[in-house]
């Protein structure tokens, strides 16, 4: 993408969303866990976190504004 050989990144989102729970290795994040698996709701599932994460930013151009996305 920075040579300009291609403008996308295969088979990847643009924004993830891995549990905020877990540790993360700061040179190798790779895999994450991006899904929490409930199979019965008995009792509040509060603290079941996600953290938001932008993909491919090179530029600095993304907005995390969700009242003013432009």
């Amino acid at each position: 993408m920075i040579l300009g050989v291609t403008n996308a990144l295969p088979k990847n989102a643009s924004w993830r969303f891995p549990i905020s729970a877990q540790s993360m290795d700061a040179t190798n994040p790779f895999p994450f866990v991006e899904q929490i698996a409930i199979s019965q709701i008995l009792t509040n599932m509060s603290n079941q976190n996600f953290v938001a994460v932008k993909i491919g930013d090179v530029n600095g151009n993304v907005s995390t504004n969700v009242s003013n996305p432009a």
